[in-house]
């Protein structure tokens, strides 16, 4: 799990654009350039941690936790019947 808050951390620092992108004297304008394309790239980051969590990571754990606790209650069961 912290391998993949490092990925998505480097994923949103590598997008981020810079603040000299926009102009070296900065001005209201490029500022405003600036904020927006910032927003940007963090709501790209964040849609993106959602698709992973939401269909890589989430159906991966309810497959283990299912396989760990199906497995224990199904050696409990047959253990008590002998």
């Amino acid at each position: 799990m912290c391998a993949f808050l490092v990925v998505i951390l480097a994923y949103w620092f590598l997008s981020a654009p810079s603040l000299s992108d926009f102009g070296n004297p900065v001005t209201s304008e490029s500022l405003r350039l600036y904020k927006e394309a910032s927003d940007l790239a963090f709501q790209r980051t964040t849609t993106l941690a959602g698709l992973v969590v939401g269909s890589t990571l989430l159906p991966v754990l309810t497959f283990v936790l299912g396989h760990a606790f199906g497995s224990q209650a199904a050696s409990s069961s047959t253990g008590h019947e002998g």
